[in-house]
C-alpha cells in the first residue's frame, strides 16, 4: 500500500510536466499538417517558379510566381493542406481562383480553374477536391497555375510537393 501511494504521488508530480511537453509537441504536429505537401493535379508541370518567357507574348520575360500544372479539363484539383476558404471567385488573369489560408503564414493559390467546388469561409482538409482544372483567365490552355505563399511572400512550390 504504501509503494502504490508513492507511485500515485509521483504521478501526480510528473503527469502535469508531461501533459505541457505533449501540447509543445501538439502544437508542432499542427504546424508540419499546415505545410502544403501534396501535389493539387494530376498532370505534368510545364512551367516552373521564377523567370520565364512571357507564353502569350511575341517576346519579353516576367517572374512567374507557381508552377503550371497541364492535366485534363475537368480534372479534379486538390487541397494541398487542411485550411480555410478566404477567397473563391474570379480574378481578372488568374480567372476562377480559390485561396486556402493554411495557418502558420501558409496560403495556396489554384488559379484558372473550370469550376470552384467550395464556398468562401468553408474548411477543407488535404486531399479534398476544391475545383476543377480549366483554362479561365489569361491562359493558352487548360492547367492549374499553383501557387505556395509564405508571410506574404511567394515561394517555390516544388519546395512542397510531393
Amino acid at each position: 500500500l504504501d509503494r502504490a501511494t508513492s507511485n500515485i504521488a509521483f504521478l501526480q508530480n510528473v503527469v502535469p510536466e508531461r501533459s505541457e511537453a505533449l501540447d509543445v509537441v501538439g502544437g508542432y504536429v499542427d504546424k508540419v499538417d499546415a505545410r502544403p505537401s501534396i501535389f493539387p493535379a494530376r498532370g505534368r508541370i510545364s512551367s516552373g517558379f521564377g523567370m520565364r518567357r512571357i507564353p502569350y507574348a511575341s517576346s519579353g520575360y516576367q517572374f512567374h510566381t507557381g508552377v503550371d500544372i497541364i492535366g485534363s479539363h475537368g480534372s479534379a484539383i486538390w487541397a494541398t493542406a487542411d485550411g480555410v476558404i478566404t477567397f473563391t471567385g474570379y480574378q481578372g488573369s488568374l480567372g476562377n481562383l480559390v485561396i486556402i489560408d493554411h495557418g502558420y503564414g501558409f496560403e495556396t493559390y489554384y488559379a484558372h480553374l473550370a469550376d470552384i467546388a467550395v464556398e468562401t469561409g468553408e474548411e477543407v482538409e488535404r486531399g479534398q477536391t476544391i475545383g476543377y482544372m480549366g483554362a479561365s483567365g489569361r491562359t493558352t490552355g487548360t492547367h492549374l497555375h499553383y501557387e505556395v505563399h509564405y508571410e506574404g511572400s511567394p515561394v517555390n512550390p516544388a519546395n512542397y510537393m510531393q
